[in-house]
């Protein structure tokens, strides 16, 4: 496996009270995120959404003016998202330095286990599968190191995560400390990321290697059929019912 640079490692002490406090703030915010109905107004969701990842309100987003993705999608002209779309259950340890661009997409289960220590960012239009880890924190693999109640010596570290515009993470993927994936690269389902991954390639596996570069000139995937509407996609290769079903 390989291991982040021990030059962009930062220690912390995770079991003192303010970081223990931190935590306990995210959960319980993670906790109303994850409890909103789905047919929430966008300004419910958004209000919801900085009071995990800023709970200050710092950023000065307007929730008022929050247009969710799935909305966005019903109009002629579309707005810029000034939230992105995450569906619940969502987890953040801290979310104090979690950036994630309003236009990407989170599907169910995402954890993201960030520290206070190092930013964990995700850029424009990425799409993230269900049950994606992406992980941002790490300790010694000698107990002696990581045991903060008994040497008082920090026992955690964090390295900085940063996931560039255009990316699509695969079902059941994890993303390990200090790892940077370059913009527009897709990461096959069930892979286990422990290295940087340059810009336009395809990589799968545990660990995660490199199946081919995505050439800009690569003709458009075809397809048997498209449906433009629901109606359109249950007629699509249905079996006609039985006599008497």
């Amino acid at each position: 496996m390989t291991k982040p640079n021990p030059a962009d490692r930062v220690a912390y002490m995770a079991g003192q009270g303010d970081f223990r406090a931190a935590r306990v703030r995210c959960t319980n915010a993670c906790i109303e995120y994850n409890s909103t109905p789905e047919n929430a107004p966008t300004t419910e969701r958004a209000a919801k959404w900085l009071n995990i990842v800023d709970p200050d309100h710092t950023s000065k987003i307007d929730a008022t003016q929050a247009v969710a993705i799935a909305d966005a999608f019903t109009t002629v002209v579309v707005p810029r998202p000034t939230f992105p779309y995450v569906k619940m259950p969502f987890y953040v340890d801290y979310g104090l330095r979690v950036y994630i661009s309003p236009t990407t997409f989170i599907n169910r289960n995402c954890f993201i286990m960030d520290t206070p220590v190092a930013d964990i960012r995700i850029g424009e239009r990425c799409q993230i599968g269900p049950n994606v880890s992406i992980i941002g924190v790490g300790h010694s693999t000698k107990f002696e190191e990581r045991n903060e109640l008994e040497t008082g010596v920090a026992g955690s570290w964090g390295a900085k995560v940063v996931i560039g515009d255009g990316v699509w993470i695969g079902a059941n993927s994890t993303i390990l400390p200090g790892v940077t994936v370059g913009s527009y690269t897709t990461i096959g389902a069930g892979s286990v990321v422990t290295k940087d991954l340059p810009s336009r390639c395809v990589a799968v596996g545990n660990p995660v290697k490199i199946l081919y570069m995505i050439d800009e000139d690569r003709p458009p995937a075809k397809y048997a059929q498209t449906a433009m509407t629901l109606e359109e996609a249950l007629m699509i290769n249905r079996e006609p019912e039985s006599p008497g079903a």
